[in-house]
């Protein structure tokens, strides 16, 4: 039999297919040519009027859950080769992929690195270090920040309105070959008011997700003559808005009181920025 290019110990190995309860215990050593060998000795308890069974087999490489060494195992340093023992070996003695992939790296810290030339360890011992580990909190994560968006609207309410209207404006000239703006702003009712600033740029929005995510990696981060680079401004007009819909060539989004909302339709080219603000008679004129 044949492990990872090695040789296996002369053993009788017929049975690849693991008993349902079995006794593991997982072996290694240097061959004659110095490369890896690693098996699988399985005891398998007797059942009433039989005997028990021991077998051997290779230990698979498990290459399908994660591919660090193609070339084979590898034991008593913290490479490729004894990262990938260290996953075989926590998928062969708990058959859980997610556990596996959770603890190996783990595992190989704390033993394959340290192994010699020779080793032994159960499918037990595995289980108990598996069952040592701090197992992830499954709660959501908080996020690092939060906004309150009423207290920043307060705060933005000394610049004045029209401070929306340059940002969306200003920001639309900078898109990438763009030829035209247009801007719009409709009374609503008593104090409220209707923004609309539409570009004919080619590409549109280029990534939507700016639209609502603070200091993303900008395009326009290399030209200092351009507005925009650390992706505030749009974050600003939302504050200050009781409702925005977004559309672009690459889809549309939409801010309202229920929260945030992604469309389907956007437009064949540009991008059309619509706000309902709070905007009396005389901010409008």
């Amino acid at each position: 039999m044949q492990n990872a290019g090695t040789t296996l110990p002369p053993a009788h190995l017929s049975a690849l297919t693991p008993p349902r309860f079995v006794e593991k215990t997982y072996h290694g050593r240097r061959g004659r040519d110095g490369g890896p060998e690693v098996w699988v000795e399985e005891f398998r308890p007797a059942a009433v009027r039989q005997r028990d069974a021991t077998t051997l087999r290779p230990l698979p490489l498990h290459l399908e859950v994660r591919d660090h060494s193609p070339t084979g195992f590898a034991w008593g340093y913290g490479g490729s080769g004894p990262a990938q023992l260290a996953l075989a070996l926590l998928m062969d003695a708990t058959g859980d992929e997610d556990l596996a992939l959770r603890n190996y790296q783990e595992f190989k810290r704390q033993f394959v690195a340290w192994w010699k030339e020779d080793w032994s360890i159960t499918a037990r011992e595995i289980r108990a270090f598996v069952a040592d580990q701090k197992q992830p909190d499954r709660r959501p994560a908080r996020p690092w920040f939060e906004v309150d968006k009423q207290g920043l609207a307060r705060i933005l309410e000394r610049k004045g309105k029209e401070f929306a209207l340059f940002e969306l404006s200003q920001n639309a000239w900078d898109e990438p070959r763009v030829t035209q703006v247009n801007v719009t702003l409709e009374r609503l009712g008593r104090n409220l008011a209707c923004l609309v600033v539409e570009d004919d740029a080619p590409e549109g929005f280029k990534d939507l997700s700016h639209a609502f995510t603070l200091f993303a990696d900008s395009a326009k981060k290399a030209n200092p003559e351009q507005r925009g680079r650390f992706n505030l401004g749009e974050k600003l007009v939302l504050a200050i808005s009781d409702e925005v819909t977004i559309r672009t060539a690459s889809g549309g989004i939409r801010f309202d009181a229920a929260g945030r909302h992604s469309l389907r339709v956007g437009q064949p080219k540009g991008s059309r920025i619509e706000c309902v603000l709070r905007m009396t008679a005389e901010q409008c004129e």
